[in-house]
């Protein structure tokens, strides 16, 4: 009893005043659930993931057309087989 006010007005730890307010203010943001500059760097990753698939589709698609573009410029091409080489030769041949 005779340090009973002694235990129960016990000074206050020495603790830097800036470490304290930069606990708090932490422990606010995370109770509050993050902060503005956490949404916006996850704004800005899903941003370039947009971009990125974005472009990935594009180089697909142009990929794709290039292939149906040179499939139907060799179908377009006259058949050089044997069969149309002797022709030709037989024709030049008769013409002579």
């Amino acid at each position: 009893m005779r340090d009973a006010r002694r235990r129960r007005f016990r000074r206050e730890p020495d603790l830097n005043p800036e470490l304290v307010q930069r606990v708090e203010k932490d422990l606010l943001n995370i109770m509050s659930g993050g902060t503005v500059d956490n949404i916006l760097l996850w704004f800005r990753l899903g941003w370039l993931f947009y971009c990125l698939i974005k472009q990935l589709f594009n180089i697909k698609i142009l990929i794709f057309m290039l292939k149906n573009y040179f499939k139907k410029l060799k179908e377009s091409r006259p058949k050089r087989n044997l069969y149309a080489a002797f022709h030709f030769i037989f024709k030049i041949a008769v013409a002579i």
